[in-house]
């Protein structure tokens, strides 16, 4: 598949630059998450009858949606760190839309990088973060400290292709 090979080799250039910054990978993974990337919602707000106290509800959309990076994340096979101790991790989202009708009629052949989006990308990322962080893959997302996200168009000929290309890398750093 296409996008895979050209996703891949944003995350060999991405995983490269840990390298030149003296981190030691200790281990690293992708993630196929399929169907359309959600956005995170922002949280509602409601007053409770009852105790008369306001609640910040999270849309049902973005909830569903960081079940599915869960569900998706926890049934990877992956030997994650057992101690934290001077690990940091990074995160590298490629986020692949289907095509509009627009990008079909003008004939783009090639997986291109995404000018006018129809979702804030950092919303994106954040709500795939909160779905990792829900499965085995990740205790915390303050362990992330370094962040790097793509928006793309699915190639002519996948034009169905829609879904988050996650890189996840577990590193140890010189000095902690």
């Amino acid at each position: 598949m296409r996008i895979d090979a050209d996703a891949l080799a944003l995350f060999r250039a991405w995983t490269l630059r840990w390298d030149r910054l003296g981190a030691q990978i200790v281990n690293t993974c992708r993630i196929w998450i399929p169907g359309r990337p959600v956005p995170k919602g922002r949280p509602r707000a409601w007053k409770d009858p009852r105790s008369g106290r306001a609640r910040l509800v999270t849309p049902q959309a973005t909830r569903d949606y960081e079940r599915h990076v869960s569900d998706v994340c926890s049934r990877v096979g992956v030997d994650v760190p057992e101690s934290w101790d001077g690990i940091v991790m990074g995160a590298h989202v490629c986020s692949v839309h289907g095509r509009s009708r627009r990008e079909q009629t003008r004939g783009r052949a090639a997986l291109q990088l995404k000018g006018r989006h129809r979702a804030d990308l950092d919303n994106i990322c954040k709500s795939v973060l909160d779905g990792v962080q829900r499965s085995p893959l990740m205790v915390d997302d303050s362990h992330v400290v370094g962040l790097e996200s793509w928006r793309m168009i699915a190639p002519a000929e996948e034009p169905r292709v829609q879904g988050v290309l996650l890189g996840l890398v577990w590193a140890r750093v010189a000095g902690l």
